[in-house]
């Protein structure tokens, strides 16, 4: 069963490094029409037409970079800058790269080697960067992957591989020198300068983990927000799969389903009160928008009309 899943999330994670999966969260291309709902940090999202942003205590959307190629965008922590994961050169690999302001040419981070980039993720401070790096070579006439962690700076210096081969990042610690990574079965805290791990695995009594391929931190460092595969408790995988969205407690390492039934919710980001977040949601009838829920009473309110991969300043 552990394979099965394995084998499950390492596809679905290569095929959004090499956009293949651009297609599944395709949607109208329709403007949407911003809700009521004002925000105390800035938002960035996209639409099949490109990234936009909304800044702060506004409603008003700006359009910072026009474009299909955009696989994933995320601002940084003081709201200067998108970095964005896509396909700007061959049309094929997805590279990192960074918007420092509306209307500018995304600038490519160079030192990064050949291959295949998704799911850039902000450090605290705003001077460096995590993302998934996946890369092929030819070993005695055999094509040969590999997916891992590595980390730049903003600069576009100082590439490195971190954590153990096949690991992936799934958020920073609210420290500037470790990070959250899995290898598709256990979440690790991983210190950067050190040779220092810590692993833990959700429980529940409802269903069974199975793995989570991306997450997000609360403010307090306590809790964990995943988007995660489960199968109920005696259930055979992969044949009753379902991918959620967990709330895990990292004390109790207890996590709790937020996701109903038939909802996909996705890429989830702390508003600065840890009380609420928002999150991509789709379902065949609404489509595709970006929704704000509160923790504690499960309220949700659209944010944006046909818009996906929602990230927060802080």
């Amino acid at each position: 069963m552990v394979r099965a899943i394995k084998t499950k999330l390492i596809i679905t994670i290569v095929l959004l490094a090499c956009g293949v999966l651009g297609a599944a969260i395709s949607h109208s291309g329709a403007t949407g029409s911003p809700s009521g709902t004002l925000l105390p940090v800035d938002l960035c999202f996209v639409r099949d037409n490109g990234v936009w942003v909304r800044k702060a205590n506004t409603l008003k959307e700006e359009l910072w970079y026009s474009g299909d190629s955009i696989m994933r965008a995320s601002i940084s922590p003081k709201g200067d800058a998108v970095v964005l994961a896509g396909r700007f050169i061959d049309g094929r690999n997805n590279r990192i790269a960074l918007l420092d302001d509306k209307n500018m040419k995304p600038r490519i981070l160079d030192g990064i080697p050949d291959g295949s980039c998704g799911n850039p993720i902000w450090s605290l401070d705003g001077n460096h960067i995590i993302f998934t790096i996946y890369t092929t070579k030819i070993i005695n006439s055999k094509i040969e992957a590999k997916t891992d962690t590595a980390i730049i700076s903003r600069n576009g210096t100082g590439f490195k591989i971190v954590g153990k081969v096949g690991t992936i990042p799934l958020c920073w610690t609210n420290e500037i020198d470790s990070i959250y990574v899995t290898d598709l079965q256990k979440i690790c805290k991983l210190a950067l300068n050190r040779n220092e791990s810590i692993c833990v695995e959700p429980v529940s009594k409802t269903f069974n983990y199975l793995g989570a391929d991306s997450a997000a931190l609360s403010p307090n460092g306590k809790f964990m927000l995943l988007r995660a595969d489960i199968c109920p408790l005696g259930g055979t995988s992969p044949f009753n799969d379902e991918t959620i969205l967990l709330l895990l407690d990292l004390t109790t390492k207890k996590a709790e389903r937020l996701s109903p039934p038939k909802t996909g919710m996705n890429e989830p980001c702390w508003l600065p009160d840890g009380k609420s977040f928002l999150y991509h949601a789709y379902s065949e009838k609404k489509g595709h928008r970006i929704e704000q829920m509160e923790l504690k009473t499960r309220r949700k309110t659209v944010i944006v009309d046909d818009g996906l991969c929602p990230s927060l300043s802080r």
